[in-house]
């Protein structure tokens, strides 16, 4: 199996080779020696390369969490980091606030049956219809500035999550996302990549705009990465206002 160190480094990727049969899941993450590791199951990106072997005491191995991480995460990673050239250490650092895996791991939330609704545009603002479906709803808008003039009433149920939220907010919603108490989410790019529970529609509004690119390292490209994440999930995706379709 391979293991993913969040402290001890191993080359840029921080990915190790693990021969020994442990007694863990894919996805788990667990504790040794004071260092936090998950278990990436064994396939990962082929880009990859020079990883070095690692073991362990099995006595003194201790799981933190199961299934932290689902094999969908787990499926997105390895495509992720082969389609945009770039390390499991960059990639994961795109789910985890901060990359505060302590804060992360003590936060509680309850599981339950998310639900979501169709958005509904009406002269030049967006509503959510009051008919629910099973399921959950990511709604991305290039930027604050342009979703709070989209969207008419944001209220504390739907507000705009983005990259300068607080650790507390973004830690919330990583575990809203995974455990279904998020229905309907509006944000933007940066708050995209999450262990979601069932994810049924994603919504891009003016996807034309030139903020859906990221230019950091890793460098990527909305309508990509949420291409990747409807093969996985099976979700369905639909644009708004794409003036890229005007001649």
């Amino acid at each position: 199996m391979y293991i993913f160190a969040f402290s001890r480094f191993s080359g840029v990727d921080k990915v190790f080779l693990c021969e020994q049969k442990l007694k863990l899941s894919i996805g788990d993450i667990f504790e040794f020696a004071g260092e936090y590791y998950i278990n990436l199951g064994t396939e990962i990106g082929d880009n990859v390369s020079n990883i070095k072997k690692i073991s362990f005491d099995e006595t003194q191995v201790c799981l933190l969490k199961k299934n932290f991480i689902s094999k969908n995460v787990l499926k997105f990673l390895k495509i992720f980091v082969e389609e945009y050239c770039t390390t499991y250490k960059n990639a994961l650092s795109l789910f985890i606030p901060n990359n505060d895996i302590k804060k992360l791991l003590s936060y509680k939330c309850k599981f339950c049956t998310p639900s979501y609704s169709d958005l509904i545009k009406y002269g030049n603002k967006y509503y959510f219809s009051e008919k629910f479906y099973e399921g959950q709803h990511l709604i991305i808008v290039p930027d604050i500035w342009t979703g709070s003039n989209l969207f008419s009433g944001l209220t504390k149920d739907h507000k705009i999550f983005h990259g300068k939220d607080t650790i507390k907010n973004k830690t919330e919603l990583f575990w809203h996302a995974k455990n279904g108490k998020v229905g309907n989410m509006i944000s933007t790019h940066s708050q995209i990549f999450k262990d979601w529970k069932n994810l049924k529609l994603i919504s891009i509004l003016q996807p034309h705009k030139w903020y859906y690119k990221n230019h950091q390292d890793p460098r990527y490209d909305v309508a990509g990465v949420t291409r990747i994440m409807s093969k996985i999930y099976g979700s369905k995706i639909q644009f708004f206002e794409d003036l890229r379709l005007v001649v």
